[in-house]
């Protein structure tokens, strides 16, 4: 069988049945209730998955080299260079970019715990592709015999030459939690929630008005009556009368779907999936309590703490798993560009601009680099102040005296 055909047989094993594994001291403990399928369908859940990804995508994964005197540039030198760019890569013909690849990482990771891809390999062992195998296909476990990690998926066993594995969050480093078990208590309390909520807005008794009966009809009578209340005047109304005879009085319960906490409840479970994914409210469209003036701070905040550890999480495990031994010697590395995703507004944008460049860090085509602009003739020319001096040194006399000339 040639390469190609092994790799397909080798992900015909997709299909298995789902489960998520809690992996620790070599023991695996299957989740009964909640899987992935089940978890994804609650709304606040999915936004916050869905919020995570598409900010992660939002970041290209840069490739770098180290040079002698410390400084780093752009590097293309590698082969992983343009598979993160474009194609993450190709099997029967068939291509996959790195962006959906990246994007089914993330919902893997942030439910799942755990995200796989296969290395496709030449025949210099060189990887010239990554495959994405959905997470809960695999089942990863620490060999007995060898001491190292195992991938299990269908009948078969790999080794991490074979498997690039992203673990989330994790006591052991190795391979990450499965949030749907960290959080089974809040979402089976969702589950309670959303359950209550359809059954009392299906069985409850809201009629649109009521019709009293001085007497008893007669069965006849009375189907006459509702067969003409219906013809001729429930098309005014929003919902069936209630027909009530000889005097019987309706009376609603005084305890309303509100009354109860119901919706209290339900925000502040709400809020709790929102800080297990470490998420604010407002990206998910709570605007409950944000304001102008915390929102941006707020989405900074969120680039700075819940996705800055899964860039670098990601990071750490390209440039170890994915970079061999010598590249890593030469100094190439990769690392998420996260500018465009740290920028405020366009005003704090000009400001922080202006002292950059006054203060002769950035230069005008170094800001219209970040502003993807096109660079202009001169436009490396780096200012400096001439009313600074280095620290602890004597100005000089002639320059003073040329200063109060002036």
């Amino acid at each position: 069988m040639n390469f190609l055909g092994k790799i397909k047989k080798f992900f015909s094993f997709t299909n298995l049945s789902n489960y998520s594994r809690l992996w620790l001291s070599g023991q695996s403990t299957a989740i009964d209730d909640l899987s992935k399928e089940t978890a994804i369908k609650f709304a606040t859940v999915f936004s916050c998955v869905r919020v995570r990804a598409e900010t992660f995508i939002s970041a290209p994964l840069v490739e770098y080299k180290k040079n002698p005197n410390g400084t780093r540039e752009p590097s293309d030198d590698t082969e992983l260079a343009d598979l993160f760019k474009y194609v993450i890569c190709e099997v029967n013909g068939d291509q996959y970019g790195a962006l959906p690849a990246f994007e089914a990482a993330s919902y893997d990771i942030d439910l799942m715990g755990n995200a796989y891809f296969q290395k496709l390999k030449n025949t210099f062992g060189d990887i010239v592709g990554l495959y994405y195998i959905p997470a809960p296909s695999v089942l990863p476990y620490r060999n007995k015999d060898t001491g190292r990690i195992n991938y299990k998926i269908g009948s078969n066993v790999y080794t991490r030459d074979d498997i690039f594995h992203v673990p989330g969050p994790s006591f052991d480093g190795i391979v990450g939690l499965t949030p749907i078990e960290v959080m089974s208590n809040t979402l089976t309390t969702t589950k309670y929630y959303e359950t209550y909520s359809n059954n009392f807005f299906k069985n409850g008794i809201s009629p649109s008005a009521v019709i009293e009966l001085p007497g008893h009809l007669e069965n006849e009578a009375m189907k006459r009556f509702a067969a003409n209340l219906k013809d001729n005047y429930t098309g005014m109304l929003t919902g069936t009368p209630l027909i009530l005879e000889d005097g019987a009085k309706y009376t609603p319960h005084s305890m309303k779907f509100t009354d109860a906490q119901f919706i209290e409840g339900a925000k502040l479970n709400d809020q709790k999936i929102c800080g297990i994914y470490r998420v604010p409210p407002h990206l998910i469209q709570n605007l409950e309590r944000s304001t102008n003036n915390n929102i941006e701070h707020q989405s900074l905040e969120f680039v700075q703490y819940t996705m800055l550890p899964v860039y670098k999480r990601f990071e750490f495990a390209v440039n170890t798993q994915l970079l061999t031994k010598e590249q890593r010697e030469k100094g190439y590395f990769f690392e998420f560009n996260i500018d465009g995703l740290l920028r405020g507004d366009s005003k704090s944008r000009a400001e922080a601009y202006q002292i950059y460049r006054y203060m002769g860090v950035y230069s005008v085509n170094d800001i219209r680099k970040k502003q993807n602009e096109m660079p202009i003739p001169n436009g490396d020319i780096y200012l400096q102040p001439v009313n600074m001096v280095e620290a602890g040194k004597e100005q000089n006399n002639e320059s003073n005296t040329d200063a109060d000339n002036v």
